[in-house]
């Protein structure tokens, strides 16, 4: 299913709708934020769903970059929720424990760093340090990128 997914550029399901986990654990290595989330309505023992928290009150998913509330709204069919502060070894965890063979791991972390690399709607997702100049360059060499073959892998 997750390589269907994959190979169908259906990046919001993969990154929605299981793997949430990853894609906060990459902003976490990457830009150090913490990571947020929400408890299964059904299974209070669960987490329902993650995201990065950049400290000023917005959180970051696959979705984009939205007031933290508003993302606990979204994955909590529109009602509101408490989210919560989360273990960073938790996170590493359960990403562990889906136990995915080493090339589609790999693929998926390439996959999370690349969107948020290359999409607008995260261009505020990178902290704010360096000049103006380096700021162009940095979105101006995101956008010559290509998108990545993934039917091949």
């Amino acid at each position: 299913m997750m390589r269907c997914r994959i190979k169908e550029h259906d990046y919001e399901a993969v990154f929605a709708h299981g793997e949430c986990f990853r894609f906060a654990l990459r902003l976490h290595k990457r830009w150090g934020y913490e990571i947020h989330g929400i408890r299964c309505a059904t299974d209070e023992t669960r987490w329902g769903h993650v995201w990065a928290a950049k400290g000023d009150g917005k959180g970051i998913d696959i979705r984009g970059i939205y007031l933290e509330n508003f993302l606990a709204m979204l994955a909590n069919a529109s009602m509101s929720a408490k989210w919560q502060n989360i273990d960073i070894k938790e996170i590493q965890e359960l990403v562990g424990a889906r136990k995915y063979p080493q090339d589609l791991s790999a693929q998926l972390d390439f996959l999370a760093d690349w969107v948020v690399d290359t999409h607008e709607r995260f261009s505020g997702a990178k902290p704010f340090s360096g000049t103006l100049r380096e700021i162009f360059e940095g979105d101006k060499n995101a956008n010559e990128q290509e998108a990545p073959d993934c039917a091949d892998k």
